[in-house]
């Protein structure tokens, strides 16, 4: 990457940004290069292509900025975040104007000091009605300042926190967190299956004790009951004493040993089998597909024959053909549905498929949310960032793609949960 032949690549890239009309992209490649070849031949040429990105950007009477991660290992996730911008971006030109919006993107991978500034001299220059971004929790807490200073709102697409507000009054977030996933897991649970007695299996780490508590509070608040709650290792290949515990508590509270059904050619003098049949409705268990997949099978073994219920971990293609029939009857909840029959998620997969030839992730969708609410109070006469504030805190009819909706107290937007 710095040397030849990436300073080419790098300059060629840059080249088909700019002939493709795609300013955002052609800049972070410049930046990116000019970081890498400071005294290249063809640094003058970058700088002054800069420049005249700058100057576009600044005759946008309105202009948005986006701080993602365009380099290092959380690059993908940048990519595909920007990826959701740019196609809410294009939908809001042609709705406004093209010449009434414009974007300005920084690469979040940066030393937290150095993100700061950054930012700080983005909201200088360019006076954003809002920014989209960072997408890390601990990215958010380094910049937690600045939306009330510079009167700017800060929308997070990704970060997982259950009440941003705690960092100021400007900030937002579209991002499905923990607490939202599990509170609609558990509803569509207890509300729509009529289940009320759950167990829990979660894995030994600080997310999973998170979802675990959260889970606990949603079914004991709701009027449930956690019959029993067991953890594992996470890459186990044997949780059976787990299992065995979780079996004894339910057995010891409302889970059954019945004789076994068996038909009359089969029958056999002797003792009578026993068959154990589970006295609560639905086992929580969260984690990784290939953990999930394995726990599954186990679980049937020792006859625990519940749904499970997951998080958006599950969402992996493969997790069916790992956990095989063990798996039928489960469920977990997702921000992102690729097959919904939702005339606005229909369009944007298609949108996003044609433009960008693979399939939107969540992050996508999520920064495609963030970005259309933003042109949506536009459109509704916002014309800074206090007014963008002020509808996002009173407004209950946002566009999103899963349908019209609110931000909680806590900035984190109701967003709809695909089962």
């Amino acid at each position: 990457p710095t040397n030849f032949p990436g300073d080419l690549a790098l300059i060629r890239l840059i080249e088909l940004h700019t002939t493709q009309g795609n300013e955002v992209l052609a800049e972070v490649a410049i930046r990116a290069f000019l970081h890498r070849f400071p005294n290249h031949l063809y640094a003058q040429t970058a700088v002054a292509l800069m420049q005249s990105f700058i100057s576009k950007i600044r005759s946008y009477r309105y202009v948005i900025a986006a701080a993602l991660p365009f380099s290092g290992k959380m690059k993908p996730f940048g990519t595909d975040a920007m990826n959701g911008i740019l196609l809410a971006l294009e939908e809001g030109r042609a709705q406004l104007g093209t010449n009434t919006l414009g974007i300005v993107a920084k690469d979040s991978a940066l030393p937290s000091v150095e993100l700061h500034h950054e930012l700080e001299q983005v909201l200088k220059e360019f006076e954003p009605i809002s920014l989209i971004g960072p997408l890390l929790a601990r990215q958010v807490q380094n910049v937690a300042d600045l939306p009330d200073w510079a009167k700017t709102p800060f929308i997070t697409p990704a970060a997982s926190l259950a009440d941003v507000k705690k960092f100021g009054q400007l900030w937002f977030s579209t991002a499905l967190t923990s607490l939202l996933q599990v509170a609609k897991l558990v509803d569509y649970a207890m509300r729509t299956l009529g289940f009320s007695r759950f167990c829990m299996l979660s894995p030994q780490s600080a997310y999973g004790k998170q979802l675990a508590q959260i889970f606990q509070e949603m079914v004991v608040s709701n009027g449930g009951e956690i019959v029993a709650k067991e953890s594992y290792q996470r890459t186990t290949t044997d949780a059976s004493i787990q299992i065995k515990r979780l079996k004894d508590k339910d057995l010891s509270l409302h889970g059954e040993m019945l004789p076994l059904e068996i038909e009359e050619h089969q029958e056999e003098e002797g003792e009578e089998k026993l068959v154990y049949i589970p006295g609560f409705d639905a086992l929580f268990l969260p984690g990784h597909p290939t953990d999930v997949a394995f726990l599954s099978a186990q679980l049937a073994y020792y006859d625990i024959k519940v749904p499970l219920l997951g998080n958006n971990s599950w969402n992996n293609p493969d997790l069916l053909k790992w956990g095989r029939s063990t798996l039928n009857g489960s469920m977990f909840g997702d921000a992102l549905f690729l097959q919904s029959t939702n005339s606005e998620v229909k369009k944007f997969v298609r949108k996003y498929r044609e433009h960008f030839h693979v399939d939107p992730s969540i992050f996508a969708a999520q920064a495609y949310d963030a970005m259309r609410i933003i042109l949506d109070t536009i459109e509704h006469g916002a014309t800074n960032g206090q007014e963008v504030r002020e509808q996002f805190l009173i407004r209950y009819n946002l566009p999103t793609l899963g349908g019209l909706t609110s931000f909680s107290e806590g900035g984190i937007l109701d967003r709809k949960v695909y089962m």
